[in-house]
């Protein structure tokens, strides 16, 4: 299959975030896992090439005031994977972008999900060291209560996407690559000002990967 409409794509995210949202109303910030499970199928559904990378990674995140810039996201322990996200030829795709802020210590701009075009390199306010791509069907595999649930959460997103008429937007916006940052700071977007500020002065040696 061609590379995915953006519009299609963006309705197969905001699916995986609300869905989160209704299965994990207390923690779904913290639900990584679930939502790649979710994105994989939906992406499948539509015969896209898709899979599960495992690994860590930080993103620019900036305080509602603009005046405090940091860096926030999952460092692995060196023995499992603190983060995953899915690929496909065309693009890293990440929806816990969004909830970033969710679990911030200080009140925190809202913040897009990641379909990064990977004909571009990856920004400084954007991170990813990939440790492993899971193999295509272990996704799930085993008989933990991730794995169960995981099978129920991907059910229901199927199902939404079945039963959706119209096409959803996503909560935010998803970052595509430099323009679409671009864009979005000529409209006055506070995360994307300041993520385009970031990736001109942060020293490339203080970033952890």
């Amino acid at each position: 299959m061609t590379q995915m409409h953006l519009r299609q794509l963006e309705h197969r995210l905001a699916i995986v975030a609300e869905t989160l949202r209704e299965e994990f109303p207390d923690d779904f910030y913290k639900r990584c896992s679930y939502a790649t499970f979710g994105t994989l199928a939906l992406l499948r559904e539509a015969g896209e090439r898709a899979w599960a990378v495992g690994g860590e990674s930080v993103a620019f995140i900036l305080s509602k005031d603009a005046k405090t810039p940091s860096m926030k996201g999952f460092a692995s322990d060196g023995q499992r994977f603190s983060h995953f996200w899915v690929e496909t030829a065309d693009r890293l795709i990440d929806v816990s972008t969004y909830f970033l802020p969710e679990d911030a210590t200080l009140p925190t701009t809202p913040m897009p999900a990641v379909a990064w075009d990977k004909s571009s390199e990856l920004p400084r306010y954007l991170r990813y060291n990939e440790l492993a791509v899971i193999p295509e069907g272990q996704e799930m595999d085993g008989q933990s209560i991730v794995s169960q649930r995981g099978k129920i959460f991907v059910d229901r997103c199927l199902a939404r996407l079945a039963n959706q008429t119209e096409l959803m937007k996503f909560p935010t916006w998803i970052v595509t690559g430099r323009p679409s940052v671009a864009i979005a700071a000529k409209r006055g977007n506070l995360w994307a000002i300041g993520a385009e500020k970031f990736d001109g002065w942060v020293d490339p040696s203080t970033l952890p990967f």
